[in-house]
């Protein structure tokens, strides 16, 4: 069965792990760049592992806090809720709601 790699659970093939790895330090530092107040960088960072990895809950839940630090509610309810709907196991999902 042919499907989009998952950031956020164990990838098998080697090339997937390498491009997991690359977009886990993605999601770190937009993580950082959201510590240093920086929502509108991070955000960009986390809109491109989304549509690289559209599947991560954990980049969803990052987004939704991006959008929630500049104030916009809407957006960041949808990225919330799509995190939990992504992966209801993951707390980062819930805490971004």
């Amino acid at each position: 069965m042919d499907h989009e790699p998952r950031l956020d659970r164990d990838l098998e093939n080697d090339g997937e792990i390498g491009r997991a790895t690359a977009n886990d330090s993605r999601l770190k530092r937009g993580a950082e760049l959201l510590a240093r107040n920086k929502p509108e960088t991070a955000e960009t960072t986390f809109r491109e592992v989304i549509e690289e990895f559209p599947e991560s809950a954990a980049a969803h839940a990052l987004l939704a806090m991006a959008l929630a630090d500049q104030a916009r509610s809407r957006e960041a309810i949808h990225a919330a809720d799509q995190a939990v709907l992504l992966n209801s196991h993951l707390a980062l999902s819930h805490a971004a709601r």
